[in-house]
Protein backbone atom coordinates (compact mmCIF):
# COMPACT_ATOMS: atom_id res chain seq x y z
CA UNK A 1 0.00 0.00 0.00
CA UNK A 2 1.58 3.26 -1.05
CA UNK A 3 0.62 5.52 1.87
CA UNK A 4 -0.35 3.16 4.66
CA UNK A 5 0.55 -0.33 5.78
CA UNK A 6 -1.43 -3.33 6.96
CA UNK A 7 -0.95 -2.41 10.62
CA UNK A 8 -2.60 0.97 9.96
CA UNK A 9 -5.43 -0.76 8.09
CA UNK A 10 -5.98 -3.30 10.88
CA UNK A 11 -5.96 -0.58 13.55
CA UNK A 12 -8.70 1.24 11.67
CA UNK A 13 -10.68 -1.94 11.07
CA UNK A 14 -10.55 -2.68 14.82
CA UNK A 15 -11.81 0.83 15.60
CA UNK A 16 -14.79 0.31 13.32
CA UNK A 17 -15.49 -3.31 14.26
CA UNK A 18 -13.39 -4.93 17.02
CA UNK A 19 -14.80 -8.35 16.10
CA UNK A 20 -14.17 -8.14 12.32
CA UNK A 21 -12.66 -11.24 10.75
CA UNK A 22 -9.22 -10.36 9.40
CA UNK A 23 -6.56 -12.43 7.66
CA UNK A 24 -3.17 -10.73 7.44
CA UNK A 25 -0.80 -11.61 4.62
CA UNK A 26 2.71 -10.34 5.26
CA UNK A 27 6.26 -10.68 4.14
CA UNK A 28 7.50 -9.13 7.38
CA UNK A 29 7.11 -10.92 10.70
CA UNK A 30 9.92 -9.17 12.51
CA UNK A 31 9.48 -8.84 16.25
CA UNK A 32 8.00 -5.32 16.23
CA UNK A 33 5.46 -6.21 13.52
CA UNK A 34 4.60 -9.48 15.23
CA UNK A 35 3.99 -7.71 18.55
CA UNK A 36 1.69 -5.14 16.91
CA UNK A 37 -0.24 -7.90 15.16
CA UNK A 38 -0.57 -9.86 18.39
CA UNK A 39 -2.10 -6.79 20.02
CA UNK A 40 -4.51 -6.20 17.12
CA UNK A 41 -5.49 -9.88 17.09
CA UNK A 42 -6.14 -10.84 13.46
CA UNK A 43 -7.87 -14.18 13.00
CA UNK A 44 -4.99 -15.57 10.98
CA UNK A 45 -1.56 -14.46 9.78
CA UNK A 46 -0.10 -15.91 6.60
CA UNK A 47 3.54 -15.27 5.81
CA UNK A 48 4.66 -14.85 2.19
CA UNK A 49 5.32 -16.93 0.24
CA UNK A 50 2.44 -19.30 0.88
CA UNK A 51 0.36 -21.85 -0.95
CA UNK A 52 -3.14 -20.85 -2.06
CA UNK A 53 -4.63 -23.67 0.00
CA UNK A 54 -3.48 -21.81 3.14
CA UNK A 55 -5.89 -18.97 2.33
CA UNK A 56 -8.69 -21.46 1.76
CA UNK A 57 -7.91 -23.14 5.09
CA UNK A 58 -7.88 -19.78 6.91
CA UNK A 59 -11.23 -18.72 5.41
CA UNK A 60 -12.77 -22.11 6.18
CA UNK A 61 -11.49 -21.92 9.77
CA UNK A 62 -13.11 -18.50 10.22
CA UNK A 63 -16.38 -19.67 8.67
CA UNK A 64 -16.47 -22.77 10.87
CA UNK A 65 -15.56 -20.98 14.09
CA UNK A 66 -18.84 -19.04 14.21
Amino acid sequence: MPEYDGIFALQNIREIDPKANVIIITGNLQKDVSEKLDYLNPNRILQKPFEVDKIIEAVDWIKNSK
